[in-house]
């Protein structure tokens, strides 16, 4: 048993779906009808744009290991971009509704080999972000997301995320000392990896099993 995000390539790949919603006075204030005629509530609307604005800032927690970027691959329910859908499986947020007090969002991105707290942490601090701001919200996907150029990829790598991970929002989320540090264990990660694990991308390196599988 392990929780490596992509321990077998030609096998689905262990995520975390995070499913979220807001009580307010006993109730499930995503259940409350309102005006918004998009989703159904103002509040899981509003909610649900800051998980999309911030979402490319917080990927580095969401996937913190080599092992899970080989788990983000089209079509495999695992989403590659920043999208969202009405109950659409392919969307890194997944809208419910029509489920009265089931009503909720499913955050899709993370990685099983993730720090459930550090995830948990960034997805209600953005979505916060989103009921205290006029972020809009972009396009829902109907249909193949993957076949559509509008939406923003995700990082491919360690790097990629690195460099996103290092704003104002992770640091006002987190703190300096666990951005700095986390910063300096990811980079060392990648080097590791590269000097070590590097191989053709089709296949789980024998670096990633030894390194996590048999310790996550």
């Amino acid at each position: 048993t392990t929780f490596m995000a992509k321990p077998f390539l030609q096998e689905a790949g262990n995520g975390m779906h995070i499913h979220q919603s807001l009580e307010r006075d006993g109730v499930n204030a995503f259940s409350l009808a309102d005006e918004d005629s998009i989703i159904g509530n103002s509040l899981m609307r509003k909610y649900l744009t800051g998980l999309l604005k911030h979402h490319m800032e917080l990927q580095l927690v969401m996937t913190p290991t080599v092992s899970g970027y080989k788990r983000l691959q089209d079509y495999s329910f695992s989403p590659t971009q920043v999208t969202w859908g009405l109950d659409h499986r392919l969307v890194g947020v997944r809208s419910i509704t029509g489920a009265g007090a089931a009503n909720r969002l499913e955050s899709r991105w993370a990685a099983a080999d993730a720090n459930p707290y550090l995830v948990l942490a960034g997805c209600l601090a953005a979505g916060l972000e989103g009921l205290e701001n006029d972020y809009v919200l972009m396009d829902q996907v109907i249909g193949d997301p993957h076949a559509d150029e509008r939406w923003q990829r995700l990082p491919t790598d360690l790097a990629g995320a690195i460099d996103n991970f290092d704003s104002d929002f992770t640091r006002s989320t987190y703190g300096d000392v666990f951005v700095d540090n986390f910063i300096f264990m990811q980079r060392r990660e990648a080097a590791e990896f590269a000097e070590h694990g590097q191989g053709p991308l089709d296949r789980v390196s024998e670096w990633e099993i030894k390194r996590y599988r048999g310790v996550i």
